[in-house]
């Protein structure tokens, strides 16, 4: 008995279907989509469909939006102004006892200082008055206030008690230049305190705090040191 011959062209089956196919491919230059079931035929019509998985599809663009942590990125959290401050605060306290011991060991020529209340970041200090100075036999009383990234910054060092002094304000505030531009983390409070002792004996007319008795201290050099000797004995004694 003779074979039926198959109905259709096989041929034109596969056109049809390639047809279909190049439908449903994206234009070029677009991503290609994530396919969770492939082609899938649809037997009504006879074309393939695609279908997305938009769970899929918005995976990979959700992860890579994410910034990853680095150990540089975590550095940088560990590196917050507070821990700063706290390194700050630690490196300071260790120089300040240092400089302490120093100065209960070795106290520099008239002069003492130590903290106030157990407050290590502030200091009470205390001069003598020089020798061949109109200030002589006076006690003065300084306060000195650490910063908390010292030495890299100067304290601010101020006389409490009232002086009569072209460098030296109503207010207690010194013109230093150490205490300013010039400071460097090598000075010490030992040195500070010298150096406004120096001071005391040599008055610095040329850049003064109070220009009126820089002025009397220029012309009139007897006035300034009867006046001094005055305060000295009224406010230091």
């Amino acid at each position: 008995m003779p074979q039926a011959e198959a109905s259709g062209d096989p041929a034109s089956g596969d056109s049809q279907q390639n047809q279909t196919l190049a439908h449903a491919r994206p234009p070029p230059g677009n991503l290609e989509p994530q396919v969770s079931s492939g082609l899938m035929d649809s037997s009504e019509n006879g074309t393939m469909s695609v279908v997305i998985d938009p769970l899929s599809a918005n995976l990979e663009s959700v992860s890579s939006s994410q910034p990853a942590v680095t150990s540089d990125s975590e550095n940088n959290l560990e590196s917050t102004p507070k821990s700063r401050g706290n390194t700050f605060g630690s490196l300071a306290m260790k120089r300040i006892q240092c400089e302490l011991l120093e100065l209960s060991q070795d106290p520099p020529t008239l002069c003492s200082a130590g903290p106030v209340a157990e407050d290590i970041f502030h200091w009470q200090a205390t001069i003598i008055g020089p020798e061949d100075s109109p200030y002589q036999g006076g006690v003065f009383f300084l306060s000195i206030e650490f910063p908390h990234d010292y030495p890299f910054k100067p304290p601010k060092v101020a006389f409490i008690t009232e002086i009569y002094h072209p460098n030296i304000s109503s207010t207690g505030s010194i013109s230093l230049d150490i205490l300013g531009s010039e400071w460097s983390p090598a000075l010490t409070v030992s040195k500070i305190l010298l150096s406004i002792c120096s001071l005391l004996c040599y008055p610095n007319p040329v850049d003064p705090l109070v220009p009126e008795i820089a002025r009397i201290f220029h012309s009139d050099r007897m006035t300034f040191n009867k006046t001094a000797r005055e305060w000295t004995g009224k406010y230091a004694m």
